[in-house]
């Protein structure tokens, strides 16, 4: 096995200046089960070293798959490759922060359930599915997974971290059917101990979504008042995070980059970074990022205006600031970024919503996306509503428009049902005058 230390402590004889290793580990068990059958069962134990060096300026990194080799082929590789970097992009083995945040870590209790548990859930799960309506034909996956992720860092400058997260989860798919028109439901829930997953909750939500929306018709073409749910506008959000990431500045594709304590949206939006975030959806809080920066709340967006962008320690260097604690890996990335609630909830937005379509689903959103302009068209799912109630539902529409747009000019209220889906949160919003294609 590699000492790192050994490996720290040669690197000067390279020529190194400063040397630094990242371990990341990872323990995976997931489970398919599919009409009573064990599909897939996969489990991974898996141990990825990443070493970066500084020589003669050059930052050079190495990923390594063999633990076993010698110390100096890998000092001696790592050298080769600075030798061949031209850039001359300063670069930083970091020293440490001042001080880090206090993160508890949890330790799951899916250790202690055997295998032949799991599966048993997901099997009753998926029969306890299909008898709540003869309308369910299907249940193409019932799924349960569990992994556990830890992080440790250290480098020439004394630099000694790490950090470890524990979670598990159940999903399931339905599809339903009525008069020759199929829909589908799906809902996955995440927690840190196997004993508070809710099979129930993922049984009722997965369901309901597939029945609410069976015969949907689309709806005529024109400028619509909406309320973009919850889930909905977190998957729509998700997709313009490059408009405040040093990274994608760099390359010219971030929208606000430059636009520094200036308004660009309605000064009701508010849009937040939050390491350390405490929401019943965000399980883990990150005390510091992959190059050893200690992470901490930021906003990003207050009262509409721009506050600044997002970096690791090469864009911070590239626009004269110093990180944000926003580094994964090689790149920058937020951590729980979510656009912050209002007061109202969905059904006082539907109420002041009055006649309209309430938007739950997107379909395309990467293809149908322009992360630079703003620019969107995208196949969407909902339902009409009709004096602040649901009438029916619809599909077969097209939502287009401006994202950038629609926070400043077309936004109304921010409802306070905010959820997370993969570090990405968003409350359900109504807009005014979006343009939908139907009929």
């Amino acid at each position: 096995m590699l000492n790192y230390q050994e490996l720290i402590n040669k690197a000067k004889d390279y020529g190194f200046s400063d040397i630094q290793v990242n371990e990341s580990t990872e323990e995976s068990l997931t489970l398919f089960v599919s009409n009573g059958l064990v599909e897939k069962n996969n489990s991974a134990n898996l141990t990825s070293v990443i070493i970066k060096g500084i020589y003669n300026g050059k930052l050079a990194t190495l990923e390594l798959e063999d633990l076993n080799r010698d110390v100096d082929a890998i000092l001696s590789e790592l050298k080769e490759s600075a030798s061949f970097i031209t850039s001359k992009e300063e670069c930083e083995i970091f020293a440490g922060s001042a001080s880090y945040p206090e993160v508890k870590e949890e330790a799951s209790d899916y250790v202690n359930y055997p295998t032949s548990y799991k599966i048993e859930k997901l099997i009753q799960l998926e029969k306890d599915i299909k008898a709540v309506d003869p309308r369910i034909v299907a249940v193409p996956y019932c799924v349960y997974g569990e992994e556990k992720h830890a992080l440790k860092i250290v480098n020439s400058k004394g630099l000694d971290l790490a950090k470890s997260v524990n979670e598990c989860a159940v999903f399931a798919q339905v599809v339903a059917m009525e008069n020759g028109q199929a829909s589908n439901g799906s809902k996955e829930t995440a927690k840190i101990n196997l004993a508070d997953l809710d099979f129930d909750k993922v049984l009722k939500d997965s369901t309901k979504e597939a029945l609410d929306h069976l015969n949907a018709k689309s709806t005529k073409s024109g400028a619509y008042d909406v309320v973009i749910e919850n889930n909905a506008m977190s998957s729509l959000f998700s997709t313009y995070q490059t408009m405040y990431n040093g990274e994608a500045a760099l390359r010219k594709m971030a929208f606000l980059a430059g636009k520094e304590n200036t308004k660009v949206f309605n000064e009701m939006v508010n849009i937040i970074d939050d390491p350390l975030m405490n929401h019943e959806e965000v399980l883990h809080k990150t005390p510091f990022d992959s190059e050893g920066v200690a992470c901490y709340t930021k906003d990003l967006v207050k009262d509409g205006v721009f506050k600044g962008l997002i970096h690791n320690l090469k864009t911070a260097k590239a626009f004269g600031t110093t990180s944000t604690g926003n580094a994964s890996n090689t790149s920058v990335r937020g951590y729980n970024t979510y656009i912050a609630p209002g007061k109202k909830s969905k059904e006082e937005l539907l109420a002041d919503l009055g006649n309209g379509l309430l938007i739950t689903d997107f379909d395309g959103l990467h293809a149908g996306v322009n992360p630079i302009s703003g620019d969107f068209n995208l196949k969407c799912a909902g339902f009409v509503i009709e004096n602040g109630k649901i009438v029916r539902p619809v599909t077969l529409i097209v939502m287009a428009g401006n994202f950038y747009k629609m926070l400043n000019d077309n936004i109304f209220e921010i409802g306070s049902d905010l959820t997370f889906s993969r570090g990405i949160g968003a409350p359900s919003i109504l807009f005014k005058n979006v343009a939908i294609s139907g009929e």
